[in-house]
This record gives C-alpha cells, sequence and structure tokens, in this order.
C-alpha cells in the first residue's frame, strides 16, 4: 500500500500546481469496515505527507468514516504533532450534507467524484490507469536516453 501511496506522490510530483501548491487527500470512508481499517498505514501516510514529501500535504478530507472512528481519531489527536491534528477533517451526514462541508472547506463539487455526490468524473478503470502511466514512463525513459542521462 505504501508503495503505491508513494507512487501516486511521485505521479502528483508532475504537475507544477501540485508542487507549487501541494496536495489535498478526500478519503471516501463510507463502505469502510473496522477490517479494513489500519490505523499505523493511515497515520503513516499522513505523517509522510507531512515530513518528508517535496511537495506538502494540505488537508485531509475523510468523508463519512465508520462509526467509531471519529472516537478512534479524536483520543489519537491527544497525540498527534499540531499540525497533523489541523490536517485532518471529518465530513459526516448525507451527501447533501458531506459537499456543503466539503465546500465550506473550499472543496467544490467540481472537485468531488461523482460517487460521492460531486461532478468530477473519475470513471477510469484500474487497467487503463496502468496502461497511461506506462506510457508516460517509458517516454520519460526514452527520452532521458537520449539527453544520454
Amino acid at each position: 500500500m505504501l508503495k503505491v501511496w508513494w507512487y501516486l506522490i511521485h505521479i502528483a510530483l508532475e504537475n507544477e500546481n501540485c508542487r507549487k501548491n501541494g496536495f489535498v487527500i478526500l478519503g471516501n470512508d463510507k463502505d469502510m469496515r473496522l477490517k479494513h481499517f489500519h490505523p499505523r498505514r493511515g497515520l503513516g501516510m499522513i505523517k509522510s505527507g507531512i515530513n518528508y514529501f517535496p511537495i506538502q500535504l494540505q488537508a485531509v478530507h475523510l468523508c463519512n468514516p465508520m462509526a467509531v472512528f471519529p472516537l478512534v481519531a479524536t483520543a489519537a489527536k491527544v497525540v498527534m504533532p499540531i499540525r497533523l491534528r489541523q490536517t485532518v477533517t471529518i465530513h459526516t451526514g448525507s451527501s447533501e450534507e458531506v459537499l456543503k462541508s466539503l465546500a465550506s472547506c473550499s472543496i467544490p463539487g467540481t472537485c468531488i467524484p461523482i460517487c460521492m455526490g460531486g461532478t468530477l468524473d473519475i470513471s477510469m478503470t484500474i487497467e487503463d490507469f496502468i496502461t497511461e502511466r506506462l506510457a508516460i514512463e517509458a517516454s520519460s525513459i526514452i527520452a532521458s536516453i537520449s539527453r544520454g542521462n
């Protein structure tokens, strides 16, 4: 999981706006169950975004986490560094309430996936994503070889 996370950050580094402004994590935890919850993994991903990446993690927005999560988060925030505490926001309620809450954090519906009630179409399959990334990576390697690097 962390390898995928670091690769996604590598992709974000290719975007000038991300390098300049940082990035935001939007989590759709609506169907998450306790067996999917790995607190050390999630905390490690967030901490690495704050402490180690060459681009800045600006915020984490968790939408409709499982019922126990706000209790766990409240307890965890006691021991979290202040920057990490300020980074995480939890949004709960109906799709409309979550969209309104995200909008109050300057995240418009155009940046929210359709499956969460927004208008952003992210219908690309994982196979299409991998094919596209392989083509980009291959052209990058060929360009590097051509330059003699």
